[in-house]
């Protein structure tokens, strides 16, 4: 409802004069006292109207007045001055859609006041500095202070590149003012072009170089890194292919039961990963675990990748994933549905699958009690506190290399890591390039059978058993 103050006025008088005439009816009254009433009655109903003018008037003005003040303000303010973004930067990018995996890079920047002239990027890793990666020129700076810088390709060298290959990649940085002027962040879009993989989801962060501050990842840092909720309650498994609620996904696994299992004794658990753009049932082909477990007599469980992750198992980052909630979920729900030894877990895998299987050793060595890499590697850095497990490292020589990555390089470097943490390492270099071969699975099955997590001391210190390993597996590493 709108107040109409003429109208307040009106009535006010009117009221006052009906009170006057009232009051002159009476008899009995005084002309004196009627007047006096009659005056009264007016300046209270005059005062009142005057008021209540007075205040939407005020009112009014205070709005309108705090209108235009804003609407001066807002056209008044000075655009950002550019030249602030001249100097040294320390870039993170963090590739979401690639594992969490992150690059870091020193952008040289040289800036005027309403555009950034020129950016120089070079890769760092471990305190060193690659050459000129990427230039970019003219980039237009927003009265705010954003703008974009896009990189039409780069090449990040194989040894500033987490892989230890030549990655090719091409991206558009949005960028922002974080919590400072000393501060960069916002998102990154592009692709991975020797992967083809797109990016959409990730992020970056930078800060002027030779500060305290870390470099974040992306504008929300001071969250912290996500993490996934782990399961309580198990769904009950069984023979066949199962689905698991895990990590934000509907997942599957196949569980693969040997024809003689009781629940009356316990048995061995071997996981299978499959590799980048592989399938379960391809490498359930090419393996044949699935008639070694009848023969050998273990548990094997085959699991898929979800759908949303861009490099099969996310292998490439230390921090928490889908792919771990699932595997600890896994775990959990296999023991609590199946006679499950739980010094008996073991992992095996091809390409991805394998390092993701190397990931596992390291991060997960609470649980696994041996494990075989099939063309592995360790991307993240070594952790501290790691359980050191028996490890076989199997490759297929110099020409290992899938999707223009150097699977021998990976497996030199992972041999090296390994051993120098006080692993009991075997290498089983084929040179079949980057295949597993179904004459393979007998061994493999042998080396994670014997060595359970509770074993005194390491089967093979006097050597390998005869008729078992080829002539090109050999003991690395025995601490």
């Amino acid at each position: 409802m709108t107040f109409n103050p003429i109208r307040i006025m009106k009535c006010s008088t009117i009221l006052a004069s009906l009170c006057f005439l009232f009051i002159a009816c009476d008899d009995e009254s005084d002309p004196m006292a009627m007047e006096t009433a009659g005056e009264a009655a007016g300046e209270e109903a005059g005062e009142a109207a005057g008021y209540t003018a007075g205040e939407t008037a005020g009112d009014t003005a205070g709005d309108t007045a705090g209108d235009t003040a804003g609407e001066t303000a807002g056209e008044t303010a000075p655009p950002f001055d550019g030249t602030a973004y001249t100097g040294m930067w320390d870039l993170k990018i963090r590739l979401v859609d690639v594992g969490n995996i992150e690059v870091d890079f020193q952008a040289d920047i040289v800036a005027s006041e309403r555009s950034i002239d020129s950016v120089e990027l070079r890769v760092t890793k471990g305190g060193e500095l690659s050459d000129v990666v990427a230039t970019v020129n003219d980039i237009e700076i927003e009265d705010s202070g954003d703008f974009s810088l896009t990189i039409d390709e780069a090449t990040i060298p194989g040894m500033y590149s987490p892989t230890g290959s030549d990655v090719v990649v091409s991206f558009t940085l949005a960028a922002t003012q974080g919590s400072s002027a000393n501060q960069l962040c916002g998102d990154v879009t592009g692709e991975v072009v020797t992967l083809s993989l797109p990016i959409s989801m990730s992020t970056f962060g930078a800060v002027v170089s030779g500060g305290d501050s870390p470099v974040p990842g992306s504008c929300d840092d001071e969250t912290g890194p996500m993490m996934f909720p782990r399961l309580e309650i198990c769904p009950e498994f069984s023979a066949g292919m199962n689905m698991i609620s895990s990590g934000g996904y509907e997942r599957s696994l196949e569980v693969i039961l040997p024809s003689n299992y009781t629940d009356e004794e316990i048995w061995p658990l071997i996981t299978l990963w499959h590799g980048f753009g592989s399938s379960p049932e391809e490498i359930k082909g090419y393996s044949d675990l699935s008639s070694l477990a009848e023969s050998e007599g273990f548990i094997f469980v085959v699991p898929s990748s979800y759908p949303d992750g861009a490099v099969e198992w996310d292998s490439l980052a230390d921090t928490d994933s889908p792919d771990l909630a699932f595997y600890d979920d896994m775990i959990k729900c296999l023991g609590e549905s199946f006679s499950v030894d739980p010094n008996r877990i073991h992992s095996t895998g091809l390409s991805a699958g394998g390092l993701w299987t190397a990931y596992l050793s390291v991060f997960r060595s609470n649980i696994i009690a041996s494990a075989v890499g099939m063309s592995s590697g360790l991307i993240p850095d070594y952790p501290e506190g790691t359980t050191t497990i028996p490890y076989l490292a199997s490759w297929g020589g110099d020409n290992d290399i899938a999707y223009d990555q150097n699977f021998d390089t990976l497996a030199q470097d992972l041999i090296a890591k390994f051993s120098a943490n006080g692993h009991f390492v075997m290498s089983c270099n084929h040179g079949l390039e980057h295949v597993w071969e179904t004459e393979f699975s007998p061994w493999v099955v042998r080396f994670l059978l014997d060595h359970p997590k509770d074993l005194g001391e390491f089967p093979y210190q006097q050597g390998l058993p005869e008729g078992v390993y080829p002539d090109y597996c050999e003991i690395v590493s025995a601490e």
